[in-house]
């Protein structure tokens, strides 16, 4: 199950690690793409970054 995360503020970042954990592939995307890379690096699990049009493309569960 793929979950993309727009925002990776502290909410974003919590959910993103906990979803990761837990076998979600997870994609962060950010208003700032580097804040967005620290919080994949910062969830693991192969958690990774994209844009905001990627994320949500190949997504099945968006979280605003």
């Amino acid at each position: 199950m793929k979950l993309a995360i727009i925002g990776s503020g502290n909410i974003g970042k919590s959910i993103g690690a906990w979803a990761s954990s837990i076998g979600y592939e997870v994609i962060f995307s950010a208003k700032h793409e580097q804040k967005a890379q620290e919080a994949a690096k910062a969830a693991g699990n192969k958690a990774k970054s994209a844009s905001v049009q990627e994320a949500v493309e190949d997504a099945d569960i968006v979280l605003l």
